[in-house]
């Protein structure tokens, strides 16, 4: 008995992961026996994009083409919803089968927003959001949605979109994306409640608008200004009685009184937004994954510090409480005094996790800042497990001790954008011993500022360098960008005396990565004034790396002061000690020999180029 491959099942339902789209209607132009075959795959995740040059001469016209497949999609993006938008309601469209659908909401505040779509608004007149939101509501089998150019002035779009957002319009919606413009207190809080049952709540405003969130409220606007205080008792008075009468927190009606949320991205743009955040943490009790993005002055950022340290012994779920924990942050905060956003930052940390006893102490417990009992591990290991802060964010020692006092029993994944002082980047990766993937920004010395300043350390702590070894013996992947200081060009002594201190620095970091036997991947990106090829075998550290036989990926990027001095010696060195490396990248031009070498010896290797 002969048996086509296609009339297995999950091969047919699954052959889109492995044809990209163009190959897909390739295979559908070969006979009408593949293009039977092919069809309903194709549409099921059809997203043509603007840059997409596909042949549609042997199908029609693309409306066609949808309305004879209409039955198969399961997935739509902004391109292909217009055509059918366009299309409604002088067509009763029957979309069975969509599960996921992303667009942009036509109106007149948005026709200048097409760079994110590549889709023409201009045409259409301010009715189409309206238009867009009636038809949305009518697809009840959508699981996943994302919406971008919402306008929270407009009232009769808010209401529209709060109705679509119901329950009874998408009771199978899960996760939204919701990205617009000049969303106000009243907006946001209606938002989140519509939303309650839905596990990804992303509700932020789109930066091309450059307009901020405003705090508009029962008629009223609470908007910060540095010369006019928001009525911060009013405030929340009025977003605690809009959250009590939507969400009640009463034993009789436990199911209405939390959320579903377990993925939260929020942004902090005004006081108003931080007291909204405030309650919404107190009712979601399932919440693992919280990015915030835009901190405004203290203020916000101490309101939720204030509910974190409160959910850990106050959220309740079905009449029981429980301690509320986050596994994964993500900050991106606009710079103001850089000492107090380290300071909070520190704070925040702390009401992340638990205070975590040093294994070395035999004491019968430490109690945190926040009236926490901790005792080796924790309270039941509780902390994060991955912490992702953006370039905007600073993080000094006073952050690091933290970190490592509060979760180093469960953080495996670190991402730290903005440069940190080396310093704190040995106090983490000496105290961080559960750590998978880190990623950060390293000053391998310290600049003229921070020595003048040792005696004045707003950070906290010792400033000796110790070198310690690393504990983080189980790390996978490692990305270190290395910096120098910049340095007043008169002074050529201290300058050098720094240039060798950094390049000191560089061995340290070279011993300690040669101990990683678990490393997989490993990037290295040498910046401003480090003038050493690190990768060479007379004067660089490349002998260091022989001990990681589990490396499979190497990214190494230099500065364009000088070139590579890698050659066919160094080739054939890395793969000699290095059995299972597969990748190879590193910034053009690659040294010839050096590619040639690798390749002879290993024709299966990848070797690239980066930026």
């Amino acid at each position: 008995m002969q048996l086509s491959i296609f009339e297995i099942a999950h091969i047919q339902e699954d052959i889109s992961q492995y044809l990209s789209l163009q190959e897909l209607v390739k295979c559908i132009q070969v006979s009408r026996e593949w293009s039977l075959i092919f069809t309903r795959t194709l549409w099921q995740r059809f997203y043509l994009q603007p840059h997409h040059t596909i042949e549609f001469a042997k199908w029609d016209s693309p409306l066609s083409v949808l309305l004879r497949h209409h039955e198969d999609i399961s997935k739509l993006n902004d391109k292909m919803f217009q055509k059918i938008l366009d299309n409604y309601p002088a067509h009763p469209w029957s979309l069975p089968k969509l599960r996921s659908l992303s667009f942009l909401l036509p109106d007149d505040e948005t026709q200048k927003s097409t760079i994110t779509t590549g889709v023409s608004t201009a045409t259409m007149p301010g009715t189409e959001a309206v238009k867009a939101l009636r038809f949305l509501s009518t697809l009840s089998t959508i699981e996943d949605l994302s919406i971008l150019g919402i306008n929270g002035d407009n009232q009769q779009i808010q209401d529209e979109l709060i109705h679509a957002l119901s329950p009874s319009c998408l009771p199978r919606l899960r996760h939204v994306s919701l990205l617009g413009s000049k969303y106000s207190a009243e907006s946001v809080l209606r938002i989140i409640i519509a939303c309650r049952r839905c596990e990804f709540l992303d509700i932020r405003t789109t930066k091309f608008y450059n307009v901020y969130l405003n705090s508009k409220l029962d008629g009223r606007d609470f908007r910060y200004q540095d010369s006019q205080k928001f009525n911060e008792v009013e405030l929340t008075e009025l977003v605690k009685r809009a959250f009590d009468e939507g969400m009640p927190l009463e034993p009789t009606s436990a199911h209405n009184s939390t959320t579903n949320l377990r993925r939260l991205h929020y942004d902090m743009v005004s006081p108003g937004s931080s007291i909204i955040l405030k309650h919404l943490l107190e009712r979601s009790p399932q919440l693992k994954d919280l990015r915030l993005i835009g901190m405004m002055p203290p203020e916000p950022l101490q309101s939720v510090i204030g509910a974190l340290n409160a959910s850990k012994r106050t959220t309740t779920m079905m009449g029981t409480t429980y301690p509320l924990r986050l596994r994964s942050l993500i900050m991106n905060t606009l710079k103001h005094d850089e000492t107090e956003t380290k300071r909070l930052l520190a704070e925040l940390i702390r009401s992340t996790g638990y205070f975590v006893q040093p294994e070395s102490s035999h004491g019968d417990g430490h109690t945190d800042e926040a009236g926490h009992v901790g005792k080796g591990i924790g309270i039941n290991g509780l902390g994060l497990e991955s912490l992702s802060l953006m370039y905007q964010t600073p993080f000094g020692q006073r952050c690091g001790m933290a970190l490592v006092q509060y979760h180093s029993k469960t953080l495996t994944k670190l991402t730290i954008k903005r440069l940190i002082k080396n310093i704190v980047f040995i106090t983490l990766m000496s105290g961080l011993r559960e750590l998978r993937s880190i990623e950060v920004k390293v000053q391998l010395d310290e600049s003229e500022e921070d020595e003048i300043s040792n005696s004045n350390d707003e950070e906290g702590g010792e400033r000796s360098l110790i070198l310690c070894s690393w504990t983080c013996q189980q790390l996978k992947e490692l990305s270190l960008k290395m910096n120098v200081a910049r340095y007043q060009v008169h002074n050529h002594r201290y300058r050098m005396q720094r240039t060798v201190s950094a390049q000191g620095f560089l061995g340290y970091i070279f011993k300690q990565i040669s101990r990683l036997e678990a490393l997989r991947e490993l990037e290295l990106s040498l910046k401003d004034r480090i003038s050493v090829d690190v990768l060479t075998l007379s004067k660089g550290c490349l002998s260091c790396l022989g001990t990681l036989k589990q490396l499979r990926g190497l990214k190494y990027r230099k500065n364009d002061f000088i070139g590579y001095e890698l050659g066919e010696e160094e080739a054939a060195w890395i793969i000699e000690h290095c059995p299972r490396l597969s990748e190879v990248a590193l910034i053009s031009p690659l040294p010839a020999s050096f590619k040639e070498k690798l390749i002879a010896l290993r024709p299966w290797i990848l070797v690239t180029t980066v930026r």
